[in-house]
């Protein structure tokens, strides 16, 4: 570093920081200190979904503490079919309606869709619905293009974004199916994020979602690398991921970086975090994947 440097910034998911700066105290003779917060600008608060069991409910405060009674009061909905409402309300069941009884199918579209819809009717937009397959993220927001997010003058806008992107193109590519597909979605206020799109397309879902017309992406774990992309809330479709050798549970660092997308800083008084829980979860694994270190 050039000797007029006296600051550098470091990204939140070093782990070593004090480290790194004894390294540049001894290079330059001189203290260099570690400024840091543990605090987070917009509160994040942690909650369970049980796939085909019955309500939402807080799993972590914005303080960090685990709740226990209200994780057993989650896994109990699981046993819980005919319509007994026993034991859902647990401490920090969301209320408004969070904590009803689902009707009708408990399969895992059923399930996505009811949970979209709950955070739709609250308000708690934008959402970042992370799945762990580009297949799903497809399949899911097909599923999910039955709501409709946007109003008239919204859908314009989008429009008009699309076309202007797409006048770098030529008009043969303009044609190609995967593009052409997209703008349906897109109206309704719904996008795809993955490696196998066309850059394009990438760019131009990046672009309608930090401009809030875009109100639920469906994304993989990659969208949460390095793009300053915040949501009000994101969604976890499944607790396991295939890393190529097991199917196992997400690493607390990989749950961290993904849901602290959730929280738009000057925007949300706080951001929520909401997991799609199986009933094999073990209280000790999802308390570690939340509360665990980086």
């Amino acid at each position: 570093l050039p000797p007029k440097v006296k600051m550098v910034f470091l990204s939140a998911t070093l782990s070593n920081a004090a480290e790194f700066a004894g390294w540049v105290a001894k290079l330059r003779g001189e203290p260099c200190h570690v400024v840091y917060t543990d605090q987070r600008p917009v509160p994040l608060r942690h909650f369970g979904f049980p796939k085909g069991g019955a309500g939402m409910h807080l799993l972590c405060d914005e303080f960090g503490n685990f709740k226990s009674d209200s994780f057993h009061a989650l896994m109990r909905t699981f046993g819980d079919n005919n319509g007994d409402e026993k034991g859902q309300g647990g401490e920090g069941a969301r209320q408004n309606g969070r904590g009803a009884k689902p009707k009708g199918s408990v399969g895992g579209e059923q399930d996505l869709f009811r949970l979209v819809k709950t955070v739709k009717d609250m308000d708690d937009l934008p959402i970042i619905v992370f799945s762990f397959s580009r297949r799903q993220c497809e399949e899911s927001a097909l599923k999910i293009s039955k709501l409709d997010f946007t109003d008239d003058d919204e859908k314009e806008q989008i429009e008009d974004v699309y076309r202007q992107a797409l006048m770098c193109l030529s008009e043969e590519d303009r044609t190609l199916g995967a593009i052409e597909h997209m703008l349906p979605l897109l109206k309704k206020g719904i996008g795809i994020h993955h490696g196998g799109l066309l850059p394009i397309l990438k760019e131009l879902i990046e672009i309608l979602f930090q401009e809030q017309l875009i109100k639920i992406l469906f994304a993989t774990e990659t969208f949460a690398m390095g793009l300053n992309m915040p949501a009000k809330t994101v969604i976890f479709t499944a607790m396991r991921k295939w890393d190529g050798e097991s199917n196992r549970f997400m690493a607390s660092g990989e749950y961290i970086q993904m849901s602290g997308r959730a929280g738009r800083r000057g925007k949300d008084l706080q951001g929520n975090a909401i997991m799609m829980i199986d009933k094999d979860m073990d209280e000790k694994v999802c308390s570690n994947i939340i509360s665990g270190k980086p």
